[in-house]
């Protein structure tokens, strides 16, 4: 549970500071699958398996979309953001180690306040907003039109 956070939390990072269409996309497949395996344990695993499947779906779209709008940024990585990126995960650890429950009592917890539809749909809520913020980033950074001018 908690080596999930962390990936989650590196991920959303990653997809915060990065530019290329390339990481962008990795970030969304791990996304992804982080909430499907999420989907997985609380819910039907066929219904985990459809809603993978359409969301790859429309993933594949959106990147190819992405990479014929966006010209070809080159993959850097400066010290400033893998300072940042470190620095949040040891932010997350410090967290993780003294406020969040081990994982074997987060199932079956009276103390939980979150039912888990609530959860879940709690978790989507936030996919969507995270997803939402990052399109408009990309497009007012530099000034771009979602159309296609040929």
């Amino acid at each position: 549970m908690k080596f999930d956070i962390m990936l989650l939390s590196t991920v959303m990072i990653m997809f915060i500071i990065f530019f290329n269409p390339l990481i962008m996309g990795c970030c969304l497949f791990l996304l992804s699958l982080m909430l499907i395996k999420s989907l997985s344990m609380m819910s039907s695993v066929w219904f985990a398996y459809l809603m993978f499947m359409v969301y790859i779906g429309g993933l594949l779209v959106l990147f190819i979309y992405i990479c014929m709008v966006t010209s070809n940024y080159k993959f850097s990585l400066t010290f400033s953001s893998l300072a940042i990126i470190i620095e949040g995960l040891f932010f997350l650890l410090i967290l993780l180690t003294n406020f969040i429950l081990p994982s074997k009592f987060i199932m079956c917890s009276p103390q939980s306040m979150i039912s888990f539809p609530m959860f879940l749909m709690y978790v989507l809520i936030f996919f969507l907003l995270l997803i939402f913020f990052s399109i408009v980033h990309i497009i007012f950074q530099k000034n771009i039109s979602m159309k296609n001018d040929i």
